[in-house]
């Protein structure tokens, strides 16, 4: 059916492997060529950005991640040394009350 209008349609899916659909119809291509093949790359580009910034912001979390996870075991490794460190003094200081008394 031709209806003389002019229609631009851009679909895309959100899955892991996007598909990206576009479609002019025939009238804006022969009407004004050149704007009707920019307005769809436009589209298709729009869709395609659409589709990867939701890659980017997984990085982006999993990057986070990552440091987060590397903050804390450093962290960890900080306060098993601080508990180390705290028990060395204890075995002292009880040391030193046996030796001499407390205080």
């Amino acid at each position: 059916m031709e209806t003389g209008a002019w229609i631009v349609i851009g679909a895309s899916q959100p899955y892991p492997i996007q598909r990206i659909y576009t479609y002019a119809s025939p009238r804006i291509r022969t009407d004004n060529l050149q704007e009707g093949n920019n307005l769809i790359k436009k589209i298709w580009q729009f869709l395609r950005l659409l589709g990867m910034s939701k890659y980017v912001h997984a990085q982006e979390i999993c990057t986070k991640l990552h440091n987060v996870t590397e903050e804390l075991e450093t962290a960890k490794s900080l306060i098993l040394e601080e508990k180390q460190n705290s028990q060395k003094i204890r075995e002292e200081l009880d040391m030193y009350k046996a030796r001499f008394g407390s205080v």
